[in-house]
């Protein structure tokens, strides 16, 4: 290792020694250590589910779903989720997810196992990018004989730090860690290339250039790549002398304007400022709020306390830096450390440099952009190079305060226990991720008056059954009235006409809550189909009608819809329109069988037996179980005189319902009869019934 210049701070640690033994391949202990560090602090991320947004991205997205290697496959991954239309937005961290269902379906361990790897490598990377740093002509004599120590604690720091949890072990931010992952991979090819000579400088650099392009296709903040090069060339390289700088600003209006212009050939950015009409904070209210936040980032950076840190964070927006006061105290502050990484590109490059590299890397999801508000994962690329000034400056103070072994061998384990107790909350923040009820109660209880966190814990309890606890949720966030976006307070109203209408038996208030759904999500379906269920429900099936009409306007090839509308049309008598509406819905989806009962309910209604019990019969074939076919066959094997049809239906009913009574089963079935079109005529079926339990 070269050795540090006479005049230069003396805080060599007898530290070399250690490493010595490595010197044939000088990363390996690197290497092995963070691989297994990493695998023992995220070895029960494994176990993690998928949440949020992993929801619409990964478990609902049919076209990650690669069964097979042939082109369609291995292009649906570029398509949006929602529309199927082709896009290229972030098409590499889509196509792994591809590749994951391939190797093994929608299991989560698989998932967990490809981004635990991804930061694995962004680790070593990050390891071999500050060494090489370090080790540049304008550094080596000063850092040179400590780029091995410091690199190798860095990295270390920076990737157990309980801060990555979200870009590692929530699933779908793989688009935050391979971003990452490209982007220091990146920056080592550059500093590598710009050193070596002849084809060896060309392949580095080519190497960067398409590790630059994985970056952005992971994520678009990677596009900060070109700047940071810029600024790594000023500070680190050239030197911030006047001339540079003048010439470095000079680059940078023109990188700048032609990005501008390609932008706006290529789509409208001024598109992107539309989404603000979905936040419940403006542009102004944003940005005036972001300097809390960013304190937000630095203090879970530094100082990252389990009982702080959660997935979504409670912060109020501010309408001026001085509402409230703290936010003008926030501004100050860190337009006094970005003055700070300013006023020493000269006399202290690379703390220059590692400050302005945090700054620098904020400036796409902290400015003005209509993002979310706070989300720890916009910090793994700022934060990789934010503690290597603290631990340069931890080794110079230790080295000043004392030439005894002991004292520095103490200020190591010092550091050592820091890094273990990191770790340590890293591993309890993974074991969050086991199951969406211990997830979002978490949030819950760390943010106590943000809503989208009980209506995502509300969402995982209805799923698990427990309604009254989801509508206690549900009820919860709209009395706060503090929602993310339209979209939540959709879901939560939405939820809440569910459980009214299905745990309650409350039409009327269901219908309601979808209406005021809509307001706030007037392109889901999904709401229109469950406005005209509570109109059938409440006997207004022209009013059904009405809704159903105005939505197939909208969506004219849902089947379901058409389905509602084929047995309104039965319930008003209209059996040959009704007929028509159930075949159209069975040609557009042939899996959704059950227009098939509308069908069967019209040729019973017109006598014609023998063709009814072939459509129930069809029906039963693919759902054996309904109560509503069971009846209808019991009720044609008694007008066709098919005693063992009867008896064969008696049985599976006996069988399903056990020692239930006709009032039990008629009461059951009478539920949604206003939704279904068979009615079934309990004088006929009454002495078949009796076979199972006389009536109470």
């Amino acid at each position: 290792m070269p050795q540090e210049g006479k005049g230069t701070d003396s805080y060599d640690f007898d530290l070399k020694g250690s490493f010595g033994k490595f010197r044939p391949t000088p990363h390996a202990f690197a290497f092995i250590s963070l691989f297994f560090i990493l695998i023992l602090i995220y070895s029960n991320s494994f176990h993690g589910v998928f949440v949020f947004d992993d929801m619409n991205r990964i478990v609902k997205n049919e076209y990650i779903r690669m069964e097979r290697l042939d082109f369609e496959s291995l292009t649906n991954p570029f398509r949006d989720e929602k529309t199927g239309e082709f896009r290229l937005w972030r098409p590499l961290a889509f196509f792994t997810f591809a590749l994951n269902y391939y190797t093994g379906g929608l299991e989560p361990a698989g998932f967990h196992a490809f981004n635990l790897g991804v930061h694995f490598l962004a680790a070593c990377f990050l390891f071999l990018f500050i060494r090489a740093m370090l080790n540049l002509p304008m550094l080596r004599e000063k850092y040179g004989a400590l780029s091995y120590p410091l690199a190798l604690l860095t990295s270390v720091f920076w990737a157990v730090h309980p801060i990555q949890v979200t870009s590692v072990t929530y699933v779908v931010q793989r688009m935050a860690s391979m971003a990452g992952l490209f982007y220091i991979a990146a920056l080592y090819f550059y500093v590598k290339g710009r050193f070596a000579d002849g084809k060896t400088k060309w392949g580095w650099f080519a190497a960067a250039g398409i590790s630059g392009l994985c970056a952005v296709a992971s994520k678009e903040n990677a596009v900060l790549l070109a700047p940071a090069l810029a600024l790594l060339e000023l500070i680190l390289i050239h030197g911030a002398s006047p001339k540079n700088i003048a010439k470095f600003a000079k680059w940078t209006f023109l990188i700048c304007a032609a990005g501008a212009l390609a932008a706006f050939l290529l789509t409208n950015p001024f598109n992107a400022l539309s989404y603000y009409s979905v936040r419940p904070f403006s542009m102004w209210e944003r940005l005036a709020t972001q300097p809390r936040v960013m304190m937000l980032y630095l203090g879970l950076l530094f100082f990252p306390a389990p009982g702080r840190m959660t997935f979504l964070y409670d912060v109020p927006f501010s309408s001026s830096l001085l509402d409230p006061i703290s936010g003008l105290f926030s501004f100050l502050f860190l337009l006094a450390a970005l003055g700070t990484g300013l006023g020493l590109m000269k006399k202290a490059p690379m703390v220059s440099f590692c400050i302005l590299f945090f700054f620098l890397n904020h400036t796409v999801e902290s400015t003005f952009l209509p993002l979310e508000m706070v989300y720890e994962h916009r910090n793994y690329i700022p934060s990789m190079l934010l503690f290597l000034p603290v631990f340069l400056l931890t080794f110079k103070l230790i080295a000043r305060i004392s030439h005894e072994k002991s004292v520095k061998f103490l200020g190591v384990c010092m550091v050592g226990v820091v890094i273990i107790v990191h770790g340590n909350t890293t591993f309890h923040r993974n074991g969050l991720f086991t199951s969406k009820e211990a997830f979002w109660s978490d949030n819950v209880y760390k943010a106590l008056h943000r809503g989208a966190p009980y209506i995502s814990l509300g969402s995982a309890y209805y799923q698990l059954g427990r309604l009254n606890l989801a509508e206690a949720c549900f009820q919860k966030a709209l009395q706060l009235n503090r929602f993310q976006n339209a979209g939540s307070v959709e879901t939560c109203l939405f939820n809440l006409g569910m459980i009214k209408l299905y745990l309650h038996n409350q039409p009327k208030a269901a219908l309601a809550f979808f209406q005021s759904a809509k307001i706030h999500a007037p392109g889901k379906v999904e709401n229109d189909r469950q406005m005209a269920h509570c109109w059938m429900l409440l006997g207004r099936y022209e009013l059904a009608m009405d809704r159903i009409d105005k939505s197939l306007n909208r969506f004219p090839g849902d089947p379901k819809l058409l389905h509602l509308k084929g047995v309104a049309l039965f319930k008003l008598g209209k059996y040959e329109e009704s007929a028509k509406e159930a075949g159209r819905a069975l040609n557009i989806a042939p899996s959704f069988i059950e227009p098939i009962l509308t069908l069967a309910a019209i040729e019973q209604k017109k006598g014609r037996f023998d063709s009814a019990v072939r459509l129930y019969k069809a029906f039963a074939l693919r759902s054996p179980n309904r109560l509503d076919s069971i009846l209808a066959l019991m009720e044609l094997g008694v007008l066709t005189k098919d005693e063992n049809l009867t008896n064969a239906k008696v049985r599976l009913l006996h069988k399903l319902k056990g020692e239930a009574s006709f009032k039990e089963i008629f009461s059951e079935f009478a539920k949604d009869q206003a939704v279904r079109a068979y009615e079934p005529d309990f004088g006929v079926l009454a002495p078949s019934l009796k076979k199972i339990k006389p009536p109470l």
